[in-house]
């Protein structure tokens, strides 16, 4: 909770915005978050009504599914479960996941996502973000032909210590690649 609090304050800071800005983080909430299960859902959709909340980022949908194994079909209950949260709420729901390990077979975005085929079967848009170790470029391309017919788009940006001054304490630039 505090490294969550720490690095969010730093955020604020880094982009000069108010330090009373409506924001809110619920970082290792006791009891955890478990997806699989109605009411835990229930209390997560009851809170974020409480706050008034417009976005949800959960990292990551493998700590969140309860006992659910992610190589089954049961996924779908779990990001069943998620959509109820976004359409009961009115919040996006951004869900972290991880890559399968490489196997050499290539294929789209979503053909990288771990676990069951039900998975990228619930996403309403699946981004596939991605950098190389220790390199400044991050490339975000779309999983689904639906939703996201775009270019892949990449992002370059560096962060310098916090006694820099402004202009060059936090620099990006984006681009199609």
């Amino acid at each position: 909770k505090r490294r969550s609090k720490s690095r969010f304050r730093a955020l604020l800071r880094g982009h000069d915005l108010p330090a009373d800005l409506p924001f809110a983080c619920v970082s290792m909430p006791a009891p955890t978050l478990d997806a699989s299960a109605d009411a835990s859902i229930d209390a997560l959709i009851a809170l974020a009504k409480e706050l008034r909340v417009g976005l949800i980022v959960v990292d990551n949908l493998r700590l969140i599914s309860g006992a659910v194994d992610e190589n089954t079909a049961a996924m779908s209950g779990v990001l069943a479960n998620l959509k109820r949260v976004a359409e009961t709420t009115g919040a996006a729901v951004v869900v972290v996941h991880h890559q399968r390990k490489a196997n050499g077979l290539g294929g789209s975005a979503l053909d990288l996502i771990r676990g069951h085929s039900s998975i990228p079967a619930a996403l309403d848009l699946g981004l596939w973000v991605e950098r190389a170790a220790g390199a400044d470029l991050v490339r975000v391309r779309g999983g689904t032909d639906r939703d996201f017919t775009g270019e892949a788009l990449g992002a370059r940006g560096a962060h310098t210590a916090p006694g820099a001054p402004p202009a060059l304490r936090n620099s990006s630039s984006a681009a199609p690649l």
